[in-house]
């Protein structure tokens, strides 16, 4: 039956593993073999492996979006591997054309041709989005544990005043550290990626996925992590101003104490002088 059988190759990098899905026909469309491939695999899984600490992730249904064909183009073309890059509805199609020469002399050497030159533009492209996931979940961390900062800074009366004072401080200078951790944790990360990216591009005969690049860079977005530690130094600020409110009290009401305590003993050692004499 058309389009049942695909071919899987595997291959690692630097980074994350990359799959090829090749499928059999012209008429399958490939990002529609991928997902075939991608559920295929769940599904296998899901019944061979269920109980199993082992389990099928995924990053999709696809971060990258583009559509990939590899054509054999004759001995007369000018570049070893020509890249057609269109941008359609949805998928971007990628033609990557290879000139037929004497190491690529049928469809399957230009597509292991294909594969070898983008292999590290790939492994380096899903270890972004891998890392970027990583960061996803710190920040939806943070943002739940901001969420209730917020809700304990929020409650009125001496309970909520009470509340904020014993571990409210705490619990922001805990979330600050968070909050700077994972600033720099998406500092270095995007840092790293950059010179990686930089050096591919420099020794790289073909620049196929320079917009799926583009895209994951402009996403790096500096500006949650200024804005967290503003809320919490905000909070911060009231738990300050909260201290320093109760110590003011505490102080007017032990000096309040010692006054009358200071007072009532002189009355007392009056009276016993009068009772001396």
């Amino acid at each position: 039956m058309e389009g049942t059988r695909f071919e899987v190759d595997i291959r690692y990098g630097r980074g994350m593993p990359v799959a090829f899905v090749r499928a059999p026909h012209e008429t399958v469309v490939p990002s529609h073999a991928v997902a075939i491939v991608r559920e295929f695999l769940r599904q296998e899984f899901e019944q061979r492996l269920s109980g199993n600490a082992i389990r099928f992730v995924c990053m999709g249904p696809s971060p990258m979006w583009n559509d990939c064909f590899v054509t054999l183009e004759p001995p007369t073309a000018s570049a070893r591997v020509d890249v057609e890059v269109r941008d359609t509805r949805g998928y971007q199609k990628i033609t990557f054309k290879a000139r037929e020469d004497e190491q690529v002399g049928s469809l399957d050497d230009a597509y292991d041709l294909v594969k070898e030159l983008t292999r590290d533009d790939l492994n380096l492209y899903y270890e972004i989005v891998s890392r970027r996931n990583i960061l996803r979940l710190q920040r939806d961390l943070i943002e739940s544990q901001l969420q209730d900062l917020v809700e304990r800074n929020r409650r009125t009366g001496v309970r909520g005043l009470f509340g904020r004072l014993f571990g409210g401080g705490r619990a922001a200078n805990d979330l600050m550290l968070e909050i700077l951790a994972a600033a720099t944790e998406g500092q270095r990360l995007f840092a790293g990626v950059r010179r990686d990216w930089e050096s591919i591009r420099n020794r790289s005969e073909i620049d196929a996925f320079k917009k799926a690049f583009a895209r994951e860079f402009e996403a790096d977005d500096q500006t949650y992590e200024a804005n967290a530690r503003e809320v919490v130094a905000l909070l911060n600020e009231r738990y300050s101003r909260d201290v320093q409110v109760i110590s003011l009290i505490v102080a007017s009401l032990v000096g309040g104490v010692a006054g009358a305590a200071i007072t009532v003993l002189t009355q007392v050692v009056a009276i016993a002088g009068l009772g001396g004499s």
